[in-house]
């Protein structure tokens, strides 16, 4: 950027936002280290941080080691001085969560809720979204957003969606859940947020190939630490390829998808997965975790044939694999793979059947960060 070109006001927000972005990065700092690195005057850098100070945004976080003068101390982000909401929208229930500007996990909530193709649904929403701000005192002048993540294909304006038979195939739009929610509020497809949750957390993984094991199947590619749309807005979604052509019938209409073989309800067939897994480690379940994790390990060897990327599974069934689950997965791999495939290849995700939510509102944490 050309500095030449730009006003003293503008310099001023660019400054502003440099110095913001350091302390977020850094998690804490010292004025010295923010005049080195920035190459800012104290003069400004004060102005900045007076300003960053008033709007609630920066904070004191305790003292440096003194070394012969007065302590310095720390500068660090007011994580909490801002809340994304993120909320899933499933077949049967919902999923609330907020987060902090670190994209930590504030509360959570869980409503048993059928999904109808209405308006009266969309009011319904609004209502329940406000009731959670109210419970946990959430300050409106706080809420930076509200993404709504779905499982179906959004399309590119971001307004309707454009394939969801497991919601119906239904024809409600953005615009009709905004009459009910008075914030910025934005679509997601669940699987490219619970990629996007990923990528946030793990920058260490420029590319990778994120397994979502919810009660239906889910997946999503990550090019270069974004997630990957595709033309047609269905980039990497394996659920629907089919692997066996005379297999069950998939929600989708064809036979023998992936779904019905690696989806949670698959596995599950309506029993709690506490109870299952109980079984599991007592080898009492039959054979069926182990036919899961062959599918499962099948699965995977063929999207690593064509995307040469580490594998992270994610989502509800994620939390309760094992380090003897994933040996065995890596096992199975080793024997049907034409290719290495080494242990830092497969990941497990720490965020369970909420990770569509989180990494949905992280989208206007992100958005904050950027124009603060």
């Amino acid at each position: 950027m050309n500095n030449k070109n730009l006003t003293t006001i503008e310099i001023k927000k660019i400054n502003k936002n440099n110095i913001y972005q350091y302390i977020y990065f850094k998690k804490q700092c010292s004025k010295q280290n923010i005049t080195t690195d920035l190459n800012i005057g104290l003069t400004s850098l004060n102005q900045n941080l007076k300003a960053l100070e008033k709007e609630n945004l920066i904070q004191k976080g305790g003292f440096y080691e003194s070394t012969g003068g007065r302590k310095a101390y720390a500068l660090e982000i007011n994580k909490n001085a801002r809340i994304s909401i993120g909320i899933e929208i499933l077949k049967n229930k919902l999923y609330i969560i907020s987060i902090n500007l670190y994209g930590e996990v504030l509360h959570t909530k869980v409503i048993n809720e059928k999904f109808v193709s209405s308006i009266h649904y969309c009011k319904k929403i609004g209502q329940y979204l406000q009731e959670f701000i109210y419970d946990y005192s959430i300050k409106e002048n706080t809420l930076l957003g509200v993404t709504i993540t779905l499982q179906g294909i959004i399309s590119k304006n971001g307004n309707t969606i454009s394939y969801s038979p497991l919601l119906d195939n239904t024809d409600l739009t953005l615009d009709d859940f905004q009459k009910y929610i008075p914030y910025p509020c934005c679509f997601e497809h669940d699987s490219k947020a619970a990629a996007y949750l990923e990528c946030w957390h793990k920058k260490e993984f420029s590319d990778a190939f994120v397994l979502l094991l919810n009660d239906n199947l889910g997946s999503a590619v990550v090019t270069n630490q974004k997630v990957h749309y595709g033309k047609q807005m269905h980039s990497g979604i394996i659920e629907h390829m089919t692997i066996s052509l005379n297999g069950e019938t998939c929600y989708c209409g064809k036979k023998g998808c992936l779904e019905t073989y690696c989806s949670a309800q698959a596995l599950l067939k309506g029993e709690k997965a506490s109870e299952f897994f109980k079984k599991v480690r007592l080898n009492e379940d039959g054979g069926k975790w182990k036919e899961y994790l062959n599918v499962l390990s099948f699965a995977i060897s063929n999207i690593h044939t064509i995307f040469d990327v580490p594998i992270i599974i994610s989502g509800y069934l994620a939390s309760y694999i094992i380090d003897d689950d994933l040996k065995y997965i890596l096992y199975r791999i080793h024997q049907q793979y034409a290719f290495s495939f080494d242990e830092d290849y497969l990941h497990l995700s720490d965020y369970g059947r909420f990770a569509p939510a989180i990494g949905g509102a992280l989208i206007y944490i992100d958005q904050f960060i950027a124009q603060v």
